[in-house]
């Protein structure tokens, strides 16, 4: 026969003593060219994706980088007679007291309705509020400071000639100390009022606004009846209810005086208080900060916008300074103005109303405010150590009766928690976008 006979009967296992066990050896030993191929590409598509790694963490190091590169700083070093730095409790933990001002100047900003050309220059803190974060971080008092608050102001070296000492006044209006010296002498101002060290201070301007709720897709604000009318100074028009706001809008917003009911500071007050605590709870939603995007909006819309102090100029101290802020329960975050009356010389001004020091007297303690949630959960002080005047005033809850310009006597203010709903059972949602 031609063709080659095998016998299927004959183990060739048995023909090879090697077997097959030793051809497995020598050919793990001899890769065939194939099995070399993949090996190689395993190795490429390896250093690749290392390649692709480092690229991504060089690039996400120079964009952090390139984001606090921008931020300003002031230093404090050069202020005098500054309050003792608050005392550790038993467990070593110490409180923590921020300022933050909204800067009114009107230079490098773009947004309508800013005011007019005789504004440039100007750098007025109309948003002011001391926030104290509580030794252990379970609670916090947030102060606003009405701008129209009639003040003394210590001596403060000038914002525009560093060799230039602008002299202290008696009796000043609390913003003005922000256009004389800088935040550097809002912080002075401050400690000389309230005896408490201030640890930092950040300083937002307008463009901050606009940017921030940008980043976060909008933030939800209530509109109290009758809405704002306020076409020829913030611009802003509105029906009462529930809003969601950003870009110019929200500006327009934290802006508006004019539109309310009474055109007074202090109602402009109760709407920033709204305002910032709807864009915190934007920014300490689920999600929010893991989204890279979103997180380098945010990053942008701060780091260009900001000023503060050294300590505070990096990434860490930032996010430090963040999660202390996001571990305190907004049942136990309480928003309040500090008292004061219309001063009986001019209805435009304020001046410290009852219970003014003992607010500052409880937060240098590191106490809660009496008829706060947080003080029922965490205060320490017996019934009979809280003053009657305060106690008073602390336990009005909600939005302040509104006063009339050409009242006088104590006026009541408002103390709220972060968690209060202000809008219960007013009209829908409705979406005033501001910048693209």
């Amino acid at each position: 026969m031609s063709g080659e006979h095998v016998n299927e009967d004959v183990d060739l296992d048995e023909l090879d003593p090697r077997g097959r066990a030793r051809r497995r050896v020598e050919r793990a030993a001899n890769p065939t060219r194939g099995s070399r191929r993949r090996r190689k590409l395993l190795k490429v598509t390896a250093l690749c994706a290392a390649g692709v790694v480092l690229a991504v963490a060089a690039t996400g190091f120079y964009l952090v980088h390139h984001l606090f590169s921008r931020v300003d700083t002031v230093s404090l070093a050069r202020l005098t007679h500054r309050p003792t730095t608050a005392r550790p409790n038993a467990e070593g933990q110490t409180p923590l007291d921020i300022l933050v001002l909204g800067s009114q100047t009107r230079d490098g900003q773009h947004a309508p309705h800013l005011g007019n050309a005789t504004k440039n220059g100007t750098d007025l803190s109309d948003t002011a509020f001391l926030v104290h974060l509580a030794a252990d971080r379970r609670w916090a008092e947030i102060v606003s400071i009405p701008r129209d608050l009639e003040v003394a102001r210590p001596a403060c070296q000038s914002r525009f000639d560093p060799n230039v000492t602008v002299p202290g006044s008696t009796q000043d209006m609390f913003d003005a100390a922000m256009n004389y010296g800088g935040p550097a002498c809002a912080v002075a101002t401050v400690e000389q009022m309230t005896d408490i060290r201030v640890d930092h201070f950040v300083e937002l301007t307008f463009n901050a606004f606009e940017q921030l709720t940008d980043a976060v897709g909008g933030v939800t604000v209530c509109i109290p009846p009758p809405g704002i009318d306020d076409p020829n100074y913030s611009g802003l028009v509105m029906s009462a209810g529930l809003h969601t706001i950003s870009g110019d809008t929200a500006l327009e917003f934290v802006r508006d005086r004019h539109g309310l009911s009474l055109g007074m500071d202090t109602q402009r007050i109760q709407m920033q208080q709204m305002f910032m605590t709807s864009l915190f709870d934007k920014l300490t939603a689920n999600g929010t900060l893991e989204n890279p995007l979103t997180l380098y909006r945010i990053a942008n819309a701060v780091t260009s916008n900001i000023t503060v102090d050294p300590a505070l100029d990096g990434v860490s101290s930032m996010i430090s300074l963040a999660e202390s802020v996001g571990t305190v329960d907004r049942k136990y975050m309480q928003y309040i103005t500090v008292p004061y009356e219309l001063d009986p010389a001019d209805a435009n001004r304020l001046i410290p109303g009852t219970g003014f020091n003992e607010v500052w007297n409880y937060l240098r303690e590191d106490e809660p405010l009496p008829g706060s949630p947080a003080a029922a959960e965490f205060g320490t002080l017996p019934p009979q150590d809280v003053p009657t005047e305060l106690a008073a005033y602390a336990i009005h809850a909600g939005p302040a009766p509104s006063p009339s310009t050409s009242s006088s006597g104590a006026i009541d203010t408002e103390a709220r928690n972060g968690d209060d709903n202000l809008c219960s059972g007013l009209p829908a949602v409705a979406d005033y976008g501001g910048s693209p």
